[in-house]
């Protein structure tokens, strides 16, 4: 089976929106399997699990995303992506600002480092 899954996006579904949290639980239940099934397969608590798919947790870390996706043979868009990438492809205008800023002063702050 192969399902389409991209990274933090709302699905439409009946009028509804369908975070990437309640997508892994619909895909869960119907290869009928236990929050402990997954837990042991992934070594993902089984409590992060259920907050996953509850809502609670709303941006789940690319690791997670991967690892689940793996294990339920989910084909992704993540492709390439790293950490930080997927990181800012989450957040708002004003995040992404002050994320700026606040790198750009740390680089104005570097010590140059000596060549040998």
């Amino acid at each position: 089976m192969s399902i389409h899954i991209p990274f933090n996006a709302p699905t439409a579904q009946c009028g509804t929106e369908v975070m990437i949290g309640e997508q892994f639980k619909i895909i869960r239940e119907a290869k009928r399997l236990t929050l402990r099934d997954v837990e042991k397969a992934t070594t993902i608590s089984n409590a992060y699990l259920s907050q996953l798919e509850n809502g609670k947790i709303k941006h789940p870390s690319y690791r997670v995303v991967k690892q689940l996706c793996e294990f339920y043979g989910i084909k992704t868009d993540l492709g390439d992506m790293d950490e930080l990438t997927m990181l800012i492809s989450s957040m708002n205008d004003i995040e992404i600002a002050n994320m700026t800023t606040y790198a750009k002063f740390i680089l104005s702050n570097r010590v140059p480092t000596k060549v040998s």
